[in-house]
């Protein structure tokens, strides 16, 4: 039962949403749910003992029973109720955030309700909620301080023709999956918002064929530690603080502010102003980037608290001036620092593209190896064109143009053409070895793990025999002319950088555990780059600090850039810190090396994930894993031991070593009864002390019989326009009534009547979330 305060809280928020009447909105970093007050909406894990739908830092997910009608034509192998629950697990053991979700049963009868005590997922045949473009929708009910009570997400079975991934790497061209929409969805009710990063599961509106949600990007990642960090956050990564302000001096509020990776050429991370146009983008793995503002569509946000975004700016990369090249700023992140000034960016109000007419190579913008631009196609036609000096053949450039994966809406891309001025250079391809004529997606793959990216890259492109002293690059829209959009244009010949990056470099250990008082010996690897991730070789000298010992690294013959050295195991337990130094550069990441005992059965550790269990199926799968460790309880990072992994029930796959995570693996398939299998494992022959439990629950009956595709809205067969996309988020009643002075005095009726349609809805509050 309720207690009197959450109905009053509830009460509360249901006048909460008549607030956006007279208060201002608000945004924070990342892109957080505010409601109409400014306050953030997120979970309460300081008092989860009064709520039901939190356990110990848990959000709790059931599944509604109710089965997909389209059941008998899934492709993927697992059943619907599968597919939900990986979704669920999908945000579960984030690193560095304190906030994880499991699965916690079925719901016969499931509603989106906010005073069951339960966040319900479920397939909906017949809901008023969901028009026949919407795949899901997130309903959230809050209290008057934005804290979440309960969470709901609503999955369309009436207009769609669902799908399943299952354990496939391909899938059904056109049909929406069921692993990724919950993914999708689960973020939005753990109180992110919207992203503007293409590649965050949090992204681009779903539409049918994407699973990129299974694997959360950095931005997801980072988002949630942000929101919810655990203690080890921020030591572990940067943080960027600055302001973003308009050339008419105006606060810019909701402006996005995107981190490009320069190593590799990703956007890994954004965060949107607040009111006052102040930013923080944490959560940044140490390295150096290049930073990106840019305005968002507020129309696509979720919550009330983005209707003042300031959209009528030009986007700008840090450093460069509108409507000009130039060299960005680039800003050198460390591991628990703090980078409060310089970060700062002025956004032109005049959102002309001050580079035009620069449609052909004679009115071509000069764009210097080094700088950057940003630019805009503005209509289907347009050709923006920008000369490259200073290049010679067999110059290695990387050539990039950058808006997908930044919030542009602009399908890019790039064309390189000769200084003659006809001939049109080819472009390698990232599949194979072949030339292509210019660069379109950087992955036109719509079915792959990391998501579709629609920007255009060349990296290690080589100028042919016979060009230069000038390219010519030229940017358009490519596939659907109505994907217009501002983008970032760079050009960088990486050779020029002779500098080592401390943070691109690498330092690895291998194994980094030796038994004490053994002939064991580790390999110390260095990988020597420059901020553009290019292998630098030939360095006056690689050092290594092993424990307050000196060692000279040796250039490996593996290849230019790559130093090794031997490590002998010390005679008795220790910890060696080990610190490397590529020609005066200290390496921003350390390793340590340890010596220990041998590895003892009794306290190496088995895991098993999810640990909330499986559906009985046949089909879904969980991960074993065994960590060896010392009598100490110390990991080692040993890979030549004989492990097996048995389970009563299920079925166990090979065993393999994985040395990255330093641990032997397996999967575990469900089996097709209802069971609790008991996992054990044995290391060179003994038995682990520990052991597991994994309960494989029985499934809902589903329905066999399909209805016929061809009616309704031609959806039915997958191949519909729908996408969960963030438009029709309710906003109250402040659409309507904004700034009428006349509505003011209906407050009291307008609220007798919101809470009367509450109670009948048995949903007190919240924002619903397509």
């Amino acid at each position: 039962m309720l207690s009197h305060s959450h109905l009053l809280l509830r009460c509360l928020a249901a006048f909460s949403l008549l607030v956006c009447l007279v208060a201002l909105p608000a945004s924070d970093a990342y892109t957080v749910q505010r409601d109409a007050a400014g306050n953030e909406k997120m979970w309460d894990l300081t008092n989860a003992a009064e709520l039901a739908t939190i356990n110990d830092g848990a959000v709790q997910f059931h599944i509604g029973t109710t089965p997909s009608q389209y059941a008998s034509t899934f492709t993927g192998g697992v059943s619907e109720f599968a597919a939900m629950r990986r979704g669920i697990q999908a945000w579960a053991d984030v690193p560095y955030a304190a906030i994880t979700t499991e699965y916690a049963g079925l719901v016969e009868n499931p509603e989106a309700s906010g005073t069951d005590e339960k966040n319900v997922i479920f397939l909906d045949p017949d809901s008023a909620v969901l028009d026949d473009s919407t795949l899901a929708i997130t309903t959230l009910t809050t209290d008057a301080a934005g804290t979440i009570l309960d969470a709901d997400i609503t999955l369309n079975d009436r207009d769609f023709a669902w799908d399943t991934l299952g354990n496939r790497t391909t899938g059904e061209p056109g049909r929406p999956y069921i692993e990724s929409v919950v993914a999708r969805h689960v973020g939005f009710a753990l109180g992110l918002d919207r992203s503007f990063v293409g590649r965050a599961a949090l992204g681009e509106p779903i539409g049918p064929g994407s699973i990129r949600e299974l694997r959360l990007h950095s931005d997801d990642r980072a988002g949630l530690a942000a929101m919810y960090p655990a203690s080890e956050f921020a030591d572990d990564f940067g943080e960027i603080r600055g302001t973003v302000a308009t050339d008419t001096a105006a606060d810019a509020e909701a402006v996005q502010v995107a981190a490009l990776r320069l190593s590799d050429w990703q956007i890994v991370a954004a965060a949107l102003t607040d009111e006052a146009g102040e930013y923080s983008l944490q959560g940044l793995e140490p390295g150096e980037y290049w930073l990106i503002a840019a305005p968002i569509r507020p129309e696509e946000m979720h919550s009330e608290g983005y209707a003042n975004a300031t959209t009528g700016v030009f986007p700008q990369v840090h450093g460069v001036a509108t409507s000009s090249t130039s060299s960005p700023s680039v800003f050198e992140v460390d591991a628990g620092a703090v980078i409060a000034t310089g970060a700062d960016f002025t956004l032109s109000t005049n959102t002309d593209d001050g580079f035009e007419p620069n449609d052909t190579p004679t009115d071509a913008t000069p764009l210097a190896l080094g700088e950057a631009a940003v630019g805009r196609v503005m209509d289907a036609s347009d050709v923006d064109t920008f000369r490259l000096d200073g290049v010679a053949p067999g110059d290695e450039l990387d050539l990039v143009v950058l808006a997908y994966a930044a919030g542009s809406e602009l399908d890019a891309r790039l064309t390189v053409i000769g200084d003659d001025e006809s001939t049109v250079l080819v472009s390698p391809s990232p599949v194979d070895a072949e030339y292509l004529p210019e660069a379109d997606d950087v992955d036109g793959a719509a079915f792959d793990f990391d998501g579709h990216n629609l920007d255009a890259r060349l990296e290690g492109y080589t100028v042919p025999a016979g060009e230069g002293p000038s390219l010519y690059l030229q940017v358009d829209a490519f596939g659907n002319p109505g994907q217009l959009g501002w983008y970032l244009i760079a050009a960088v010949r990486p050779a020029d950088d002779v500098n080592v990056s401390a943070w691109a470099s690498s330092l690895t250990l291998d194994p980094p555990t030796l038994d004490a008082g053994s002939a064991e010996t580790a390999t110390a690897r260095v990988e020597t780059r420059n901020r553009y991730g290019m292998l630098l070789g030939n360095l006056a000298s690689v050092e290594l600090d092993v424990g307050g010992n000196v060692v000279v690294m040796s250039e490996s013959p593996a290849g230019s850039g790559i130093w090794e050295a031997t490590l002998n195991a010390e005679p008795a337990a220790t910890a060696q810190l080990v610190v490397a130094t590529a020609a005066g550069t200290p390496l921003a990441e350390a390793r340590t090396l340890r010596h220990t005992g041998g590895v003892d059965h009794d306290e190496s550790t088995l895991e098993v994930r999810p640990v909330d269990g499986l559906f009985a199926d046949g089909t879904s799968q969980a991960r074993i894993r065994v960590i060896p460790r010392d009598i100490d309880g110390t990991h080692r990072y040993d890979g030549d031991h004989d492990v097996i992994i048995q389970s009563t029930a299920g079925n166990v796959g090979s065993v393999s070593y994985n040395p990255q995570a330093g641990a032997y693996e397996a999967t575990l398939t469900a089996a097709d009864e209802p069971a609790t299998a008991t996992i054990s494992a044995t290391l060179d022959g003994n038995a682990l002390a520990q052991s597991a439990t994994l309960a494989f629950d029985a499934l809902p009956e589903t329905a066999m019989d399909p209805p016929d595709p061809s009616n309704g809205n031609g959806n039915g067969d997958g191949n519909g326009n729908g996408s969960d996309d963030d438009l029709g988020t309710p906003q109250g009643m402040c659409g309507s009534y904004a700034g009428s002075a006349p509505a003011l005095l209906l407050l009291p009726l307008l609220l007798l009547l919101m809470l009367l349609a509450a109670a009948a809805r048995r949903r007190k509050s919240g924002a619903v979330i397509p």
